[in-house]
């Protein structure tokens, strides 16, 4: 598995998120790891760790690379995200839930870093 979450740096200072740190599953899906304590994520009550992402503004990104995942959750101070998320990843049949969110200066937010976890590939 591999570990996601964005960071900020001086490049992407103006970059602003959600406070959602993902972390990629076995089978290349973006899985919720955390909340960041007092983000618009944690704050609105409905994501939990282990949701699985299935799109970000209406368009997909099941399984696509955690950079491309980035580009579209991150955004400027006070725009909306919407995410598309399911409660883990049990059944394809199972409804997505949404929620809109605002990006606001998070601590960490900015670029991606990846990780790999002990015993990762």
């Amino acid at each position: 598995m591999m570990t996601w979450c964005c960071k900020r740096d001086e490049k992407n200072k103006d970059l602003c998120g959600v406070g959602i740190t993902f972390e990629t599953s076995s089978e290349g899906v973006m899985v919720v790891q955390s909340l960041v304590p007092g983000s618009p994520a944690e704050n609105c009550g409905l994501i939990a760790a282990g949701d699985a992402l299935y799109e970000v503004d209406g368009r997909s990104f099941y399984r696509s690379p955690a950079v491309d995942v980035a580009k579209a959750v991150l955004g400027a101070e006070g725009t909306s995200v919407s995410i598309g998320l399911k409660r883990g990843l049990r059944y394809e049949s199972d409804p997505l839930f949404y929620v809109s969110l605002v990006r606001r200066p998070i601590q960490g937010a900015g670029s991606v870093q990846a990780a790999l976890r002990p015993g990762g590939v």
